[in-house]
């Protein structure tokens, strides 16, 4: 890691944090992220470790706000009042989006949509994105269209497509309206074909709500296998009444190596 990076440390499992999915979110904006897995010898605790570049790499997001100050906007609700369709938003409403769905698919609990940023002191028919929450589907009709990426359907979901139902069989279809999304405001009408085509042409803007959401739970579905198979370090912390000095090891050094560190703290 050189001497910019900056990092943020998820307590509790990697597997159910939110933090997880907030790195999901920032990845998708071009912000690097690296895993890694501490265990402090001290304490006999173990966290996660996600260390990020402080800004994003990709020069289209330049004028973004750095990774920390992005997400202190985020935890405030600062973001949300003052830009609702916020590209991190869409990322991770999607993400939210593909969780419901797994849900829905694994425990039976079906999802309507809801309405989603909403202008302050607005309406939910003023809202300009969608997401899925427990509740009854809508009916199913004959124009319906089958997924079988989650991905795709919780990016589509966001911009107003109803989910109807899903397959329970091992190919686990989705089915979702074709032909009429759910309208949001002052969104240009669409089917989800045409929207469908334009993407895989590579002729969908790169922050359409669609393409954020879709990166964001692929991203996601990576960060997971990358906690898995994240490397293991271990920290050793020398003390004495006045003093308190830590070193990080890789998990596999051996205790000659625990050895060295221990005296060079000394």
């Amino acid at each position: 890691m050189n001497g910019t990076t900056q990092r943020f440390t998820a307590r509790d499992d990697w597997r159910t944090s939110a933090l997880t999915r907030r790195m999901a979110a920032l990845a998708t904006l071009g912000i690097r992220i690296v895993v890694e897995h501490a265990h402090d010898d001290l304490t006999g605790t173990t966290c996660t470790v996600f260390h990020h570049s402080p800004r994003s790499l990709l020069p289209e997001r330049a004028a973004l706000p750095g990774a920390k100050h992005l997400m202190r906007l985020f935890l405030s609700g600062e973001l949300e009042r003052t830009d609702p369709e916020h590209p991190f938003l869409d990322a991770l409403a999607a993400i939210a989006n593909f969780e419901a769905l797994e849900q829905w698919r694994l425990r039976l609990i079906p999802c309507c949509l809801a309405a989603d940023a909403i202008p302050t002191g607005g309406t939910p028919a003023q809202a300009r994105r969608s997401r899925l929450m427990p509740g009854t589907p809508p009916s199913s009709g004959t124009d319906l269209l089958p997924l079988q990426n989650a991905a795709t359907a919780a990016a589509l979901a966001r911009i107003g497509v109803p989910i109807h139902s899903i397959d329970q069989r091992d190919a686990t279809p989705i089915y979702l309206t074709a032909r009429s999304p759910v309208p949001l405001h002052e969104q240009t009408p669409f089917t989800v074909p045409a929207l469908l085509g334009l993407f895989q042409n590579g002729e969908l803007p790169s922050d359409h709500p669609f393409v954020i959401g879709r990166q964001a739970v692929l991203n996601f579905i990576q960060l997971l296998r990358t906690c898995q198979d994240a490397v293991q370090h271990t920290t050793i912390t020398w003390r004495n009444r006045r003093d308190r000095r830590s070193a990080t090891l890789l998990a596999s050094a051996s205790s000659q190596a625990q050895d060295i560190a221990f005296h060079h703290m000394k």
